[in-house]
């Protein structure tokens, strides 16, 4: 599914079954809404195009709103805002992705966000993040977004892993690393302050068995890769 004006996708309560496809050179991967997805070894790349010039169109590699979904050995790359937005929607949703790779998308890897009343559990199960503005975000949440990270690596992102976002709406997920390594990013391997209030926020962060390049006080639990 290649050189579309538009989007590919839009559902609303569907079923969407994809295994071996490729996504390439259109506006948007599409928005797929209260649906449940399966998305199997495809890539989705240039969104819209492959070049390096910045557009703020909401260019991203696929959008999910209330979806019970599994991706697995994919990649999403070159997108000019998210690879993967998960956001928006009161009604929650379940999101699992394990052994895909998210590289050179300018905003996020991966989007996480949601309503205030939104129960979400999102996973993510060795993936690699690289060469992202950020590699995976928390951003607006409620008390039951849960996000849990194990065994990725976060690797040449301006900033690796991040909880909060640039939007004045409450961050009340809370996300769980482990097993993982946040790597040689621009700016920080960690991150955790959001614009709502713009100070630093330790309670919805938990890490174990995390590597990164640089110290961070607020998380002694870290470990350092020398």
């Amino acid at each position: 599914m290649t050189d579309h004006i538009g989007q590919v996708f839009y559902t609303e309560q569907a079923t969407l079954e994809m295994d071996h496809c490729l996504v390439q050179r259109v506006k948007t991967g599409g928005q797929l809404n209260g649906s449940r997805v399966t998305i199997g070894r495809s890539v989705f790349t240039d969104f819209p195009d492959d070049s390096n010039l910045y557009r703020d169109e909401d260019n991203d590699g696929l959008y999910l709103i209330e979806c019970v979904a599994e991706i697995s050995h994919s990649v999403f790359m070159f997108a000019k805002d998210d690879g993967l937005d998960s956001g928006g929607g009161s009604l929650g949703g379940d999101v699992t992705v394990t052994h895909t790779r998210f590289e050179s998308n300018f905003h996020e890897g991966a989007a996480l966000s949601g309503g205030s009343t939104a129960a979400k559990n999102q996973r993510f199960f060795n993936c690699v993040f690289q060469d992202c503005g950020q590699g995976l975000e928390l951003g607006f949440s409620s008390h039951m977004h849960q996000v849990d990270v194990d065994s990725c690596l976060f690797f040449r992102n301006g900033i690796g892993i991040r909880y909060g976002d640039n939007y004045v709406y409450p961050n009340n997920g809370y996300i769980s690393v482990s097993n993982s390594r946040s790597l040689e990013n621009v700016s920080d391997d960690v991150w955790n302050m959001d614009r709502e209030d713009w100070v630093a926020d330790t309670s919805h962060m938990a890490f174990s068995n995390v590597w990164v390049t640089k110290p961070n006080p607020m998380y002694p639990e870290l470990k350092i890769l020398e």
